[in-house]
């Protein structure tokens, strides 16, 4: 039994769930954490349900071979396959099988006469990895094709563990797990098969999100994966209750759009914020927050003379020491805070590499990149002619929990 882990519960949830989507929207996880924090145990109880609904679609493995991928008779599309406690030894020929979805070889074997022959042999489909493991050093180019998730480790979640373990020695009256919310949302993606069904996932905020996070190396793997837990969340919502729409394709075809609002983003916020937000432009943010610290920072009388009224005034020399960055690098930061919109930077003749700052606004905080989006006017404008097609027997969601972003 799986007590709190509420937001890696509906991020994982809605990961694995992609194994019937198009290849191009799915997703893959692993689970990192100390040993005995309930990795596995989590794993096991997001995978129970996709066993009781097919069990086919999901391959529980400690270990495999390239080998045994490069040989896979059948498509892997469509299927889970659940990695218990990955070690770092696993062969590279899982990377392409996650990223592009096949596989080829150039090998060499021994034809009916004896003689060797070249051969090429072609794996095909895209799993949806789960994955669990205690080793934070994995492979980095693997780690890019997937969404990294820890477990709580807190004090407060382990008295809670320790409640349900402590419960288990008691007497309960028998009775069945449900599942029946989770597998009436696999029955109806099962039928609606999104993958053929649904042309599209568009969302319309996309172009605003990409504007206003930072242009950092680390959004060229990270944006594409939020974007596709957004899309996710919303073919879910869409085939189970919410609608989608049917658009005019040609003049005589139609095709089915999903399209995101921003209830989508909050719930994909909600489920892994943390893992997409947080390492956005880490450095930076250092350096603004080390400058809220130090706006008071005595230098000489000339250099604060010319401060103008808001404004601070930055040292790169004195500030390297203290940030432990060279001074080139702390202004490349302030720079990219001025581009962001966050400060204005002015410089003045003056020794010793000074310029004052004045702030213009806080760090965006994510909640607030789609708040003024309206998703109405932008369906009638870059969709129109589109058409809500309504769903007969919704599948309701239950009443969520209160949501602290």
């Amino acid at each position: 039994m799986i007590v709190g882990e509420d937001r890696n519960i509906g991020c994982i949830f809605f990961i694995l769930v992609t194994k019937d989507f198009k290849r191009k929207e799915r997703l893959h996880c692993i689970i990192l954490s100390l040993s005995g924090a309930g990795k596995t145990t989590l794993a096991e109880a997001m995978v129970k349900p996709f066993i009781q609904f097919k069990a086919s679609d999901v391959i529980k493995v400690t270990r495999f071979s390239g080998p045994a991928l490069e040989r896979m008779k059948t498509s892997l599309d469509g299927t889970i396959l659940f990695h218990s406690q990955a070690t770092g030894q696993e062969p590279t020929t899982i990377r392409p099988l996650l990223s592009e979805g096949e596989l080829g070889l150039l090998i060499t074997e021994v034809d009916d006469k004896g003689n060797y022959q070249s051969t090429v042999m072609h794996a095909e489909g895209m799993p949806v990895y789960l994955g669990t493991t205690t080793n934070p050093t994995l492979d980095q180019e693997f780690l890019r094709r997937l969404i990294e998730r820890t477990m709580d480790e807190s004090n407060e979640q382990t008295r809670k563990i320790k409640g349900i373990q402590a419960e288990e020695y008691k007497w309960h009256p028998p009775s069945a797990t449900s599942f029946e919310f989770i597998r009436q949302i696999l029955e109806r993606i099962c039928t609606f098969k999104p993958a053929e069904s649904i042309e599209s996932v568009l969302i319309p905020y996309s172009s605003k999100l990409s504007e206003l996070i930072p242009d950092t190396v680390e959004m060229r793997s990270l944006f594409p994966k939020f974007l596709r837990l957004i899309a996710s969340i919303a073919i879910v919502k869409s085939i189970c209750y919410r609608g989608y729409y049917t658009v005019p394709a040609s003049k005589s075809t139609t095709a089915n759009v999903v399209v995101a609002t921003q209830e989508d983003f909050r719930d994909a916020l909600y489920c892994a914020g943390e893992y997409f937000f947080q390492p956005l432009s880490d450095a930076s943010i250092r350096i603004l927050e080390y400058l809220r610290v130090n706006k008071d920072l005595v230098l000489d009388e000339e250099e604060h003379s010319k401060r103008q009224p808001g404004e601070f005034t930055v040292n790169d020399l004195t500030n390297t020491d203290a940030l432990g960055m060279a001074w080139g690098t702390i202004r490349k930061y302030v720079d990219e805070l001025e581009t962001k919109g966050l400060v204005q930077v002015r410089q003045v003749n003056v020794p010793r590499k000074t310029y004052y700052v004045r702030y213009v606004k806080d760090p965006i905080k994510p909640t607030m990149l789609v708040e003024d989006f309206d998703t109405t006017s932008w369906i009638a404008t870059e969709i129109p002619g589109s058409q809500l097609k309504t769903i007969e027997a919704p599948v309701s969601p239950p009443e969520p929990p209160p949501v602290d972003l």
